[in-house]
């Protein structure tokens, strides 16, 4: 969401920077300083990493001129499962890949061997060097329950009316989701088997002249519409120009959604972006759910299916099934 998805973005902590703005307008008359925690829970990963820094302010307003890290240590993280009916404990670390303004790297919190578990009920509390007291709730994503049209992959069909896979599944209304179906082959040339996995699109569409595959993104739609059209062109594309069409095996189709918890999806519509284990965009009118602070606490996690491919139509093509 999956995790290629989860874009790197500036850390923008929550000073307002407004350029052009009248003199008469003062964008931080209503500073405060707050503490910010960002942990996102990752439902594929044993390893959870929060952030924790502290809003600043500047002479003027370009919040990069700042030259104090903002970056916390020393906070006290601890995080209660529902399920496991545990308390787990952060412990301290850095990192590299964020803090390079300041001269060294950044502390981080990490909490490993530890797996979120579906629909588990997480409490969050992080006492600061000071003795402020944060604390949030977030409730990680259910598995999600998929309808296929048809449950395997094939556009062979007696219907003539039939041209298309669709795909939906129910969950509650303030999940968001990021979904993918993957194409999984291998070729076998001379005894030397090789994978390969290939997305496939929605749909082609021409644009300025050129057939474009189009994907799902991050959405709330509950529903996805592959066109035959689109299968099919993947299909004779992973052997485009190759005329040894049985050295090529399919094997499966995995459908995979990265399924995000509400305060994730109130925080993307908020911002229309997204988070990763290191960043976080706050301003006034973006979505919070730090009490005494400011942050996102969230969960995701990813939902996915095996989809046969049918023999037949893989014969089609003049490939084989599996290995």
């Amino acid at each position: 969401m999956m995790k290629k998805t989860l874009f790197m973005l500036a850390l923008v902590l929550p000073i307002l920077f407004l350029s052009g703005c009248e003199n008469s307008f003062d964008p931080k008359k209503n500073y405060q300083e707050k503490y910010i925690l960002n942990l996102v829970i990752k439902g594929d990963s044993t390893v959870q990493l929060a952030v924790v820094a502290k809003t600043y302010d500047v002479p003027g307003y370009n919040p990069n001129e700042n030259q104090t890290s903002p970056f916390i240590r020393g906070a006290a993280i601890t995080m209660y499962s529902s399920f496991y009916k545990n308390t787990y404990s952060f412990s301290d670390s850095t990192t590299t890949e964020i803090g390079q303004k300041y001269g060294s790297p950044a502390p981080v919190y990490v909490l490993k061997n530890m797996k979120a578990r579906p629909n588990d009920t997480l409490r969050l509390t992080a006492v600061m060097p000071d003795g402020t007291i944060l604390r949030s709730t977030c409730a990680v994503p259910r598995d999600l329950d998929f309808r296929l049209s048809k449950n395997f992959i094939s556009t062979a069909t007696q219907n003539p009316n039939e041209k298309e896979l669709v795909i939906n599944w129910t969950a509650p209304a303030d999940y968001i989701y990021e979904p993918k179906l993957v194409l999984y082959y291998a070729t076998d040339k001379n005894g030397v088997v090789t994978g390969y996995k290939k997305e496939i699109p929605l749909k082609y569409s021409d644009i300025n002249g050129v057939e474009t595959p189009l994907y799902p993104g991050i959405s709330r739609d509950k529903i996805l519409i592959y066109e035959y059209a689109a299968i099919n062109k993947v299909m004779m594309d992973i052997s485009a120009g190759d005329p040894d069409k049985y050295s090529y095996v399919i094997q499966d189709a995995i459908f995979e959604v990265m399924v995000m918890d509400k305060n994730l999806g109130n925080y993307y519509g908020s911002t229309e972006g997204f988070l990763d284990d290191f960043s976080v965009r706050l301003d006034e009118v973006v979505f919070s759910n730090i009490d005494n602070g400011l942050g996102v606490f969230g969960a995701y996690l990813v939902s996915s299916r095996k989809i046969n491919v049918e023999e037949n139509f893989v014969q089609s093509f003049g490939y084989r099934s599996r290995l």
